[in-house]
């Protein structure tokens, strides 16, 4: 598959960090209707991009009702709003017109990187955010962000077998 898509110009691939990685072309993207540039991420974020992906795939097929929202469109919709911080690495869109935003968390922060996300929850997460994580941080992590000001809109969840480690 990744062979005749390279072959159509939709994709490259490209060996990072052992692995081979197929990222859609700028040609692949408008193919598929959408708007973005194509891009290769940093090294550094590959652990976090594959963690991203398989979460991803695990909640679409848990909830194959929900439509997945992408970080890119997050953040293009975000764009100029002049938000402190928007995280999250994709969201599910319900059936009945709400979503919740979704966020592979595998390492704890410190608490002032929480506070911004925590003020400033995407309007459209009407149904809240989801942080999954390893088990052992599902504590520490729901006491951060209570720290943080959270009002019950993030629910921290363990993280699915083989998806964020």
């Amino acid at each position: 598959m990744a062979e005749r898509l390279e072959r159509l110009g939709y994709a490259d691939r490209r060996p990072m960090l052992g692995q081979t990685w197929v990222i859609p072309s700028r040609r692949g993207l408008a193919a598929a209707g959408l708007p973005y540039g194509s891009q290769t991420p940093a090294p550094i974020l590959l652990g976090h991009v594959e963690r991203a992906a398989r979460l991803r795939l695990h909640l679409e097929d848990a909830y194959p009702d929900a439509t997945w929202e992408s970080e890119r469109a997050i953040r293009r919709r975000w764009a100029g709003s002049g938000a402190r911080v928007r995280i999250a690495d994709g969201g599910l869109c319900w059936s009945d017109g709400t979503a919740t935003g979704v966020e592979p968390e595998v390492h704890l922060k410190q608490l002032d990187r929480y506070v911004g996300v925590v003020c400033d929850v995407d309007p459209a997460w009407s149904a809240g955010v989801w942080w999954f994580t390893p088990a052992v941080h599902v504590e520490p992590l729901t006491r951060r962000l209570a720290d943080a000001g959270n009002d019950g809109r993030h629910q921290v969840v363990p993280s699915p077998a083989g998806v964020v480690a």
